[in-house]
């Protein structure tokens, strides 16, 4: 998870004039030069304490800005983790737990969901055991330019059939089965996570600020001991 950069610290410089004078005239004017020398250390003093009083106001004001944007998912990331774990499901820090517990179904999920995709897709065009019986059986002599012809056909579909990786209709089916298993708790996983999300944010977007702060407590809890505890070894 990408953590906030810790916030820039604004300096000021105090810059001293140098005056030349000759003669008594400079002599004369020393004291008033030196009076405005002090003053203008006082200037650049002031202007410091307000450049670092400005720097403090628009880092609060970024804060409340990130925690307006995250709405009911704020108060969620101020609650400790015991209320996370012992909150109703329809309270916040109960929806913050929904959203932190899917978020770790898909982060634990063993598998390559797009690899999970093609492979059923193969699975539903495969020819099974018995396609093959049945294109044998469709098989005319009268379609091939001789006997010859006609039984090299027979044998290739017959080697084909019986290659060891060709399928049953029942054990693909059953593959089919297993894929769509997972691909199910996987879309369920980021269903669970998508409406959590809604519940705590409603419609609107994530700023990136608030992206990271939200996922920086979801980490948090989900090593916590009151998560931990309830995870099957």
């Amino acid at each position: 998870m990408k953590l906030r950069s810790a916030p820039a610290v604004v300096l000021s410089a105090v810059v001293i004039a140098a005056f030349g004078f000759t003669g008594n005239a400079a002599m004369a004017g020393k004291g008033d030069n030196n009076g405005n020398s002090g003053n203008n250390g006082g200037g650049s003093s002031s202007s410091s304490s307000n450049s670092n009083s400005n720097s403090s106001k628009s880092q609060a004001g970024s804060r409340g800005t990130v925690a307006s944007n995250l709405k009911k998912a704020n108060g969620a990331i101020h609650s400790s983790n015991t209320a996370w774990m012992n909150a109703s499901a329809n309270g916040v820090p109960g929806i913050a737990r929904t959203y932190a517990e899917a978020q770790a179904g898909i982060d634990n999920f063993e598998g390559d969901i797009d690899q999970l995709k093609l492979d059923k897709t193969a699975l539903e065009s495969a020819i099974s055991y018995e396609d093959y019986d049945t294109q044998i059986a469709a098989l005319k002599l009268e379609d091939f330019a001789d006997e010859v012809a006609y039984n090299d056909e027979v044998l290739r579909l017959e080697g084909l059939r019986d290659d060891a990786a060709t399928m049953s209709d029942a054990e693909i089916a059953t593959e089919i089965e297993l894929i769509q298993a997972d691909l199910d708790e996987y879309e369920g996983y980021e269903t669970a996570k998508a409406d959590a999300l809604a519940r705590l944010i409603g419609d609107r977007e994530l700023s990136a600020e608030a992206i990271a702060e939200l996922e920086v407590r979801v980490d948090a809890y989900l090593v916590s001991d009151q998560y931990l505890a309830t995870v099957k070894p």
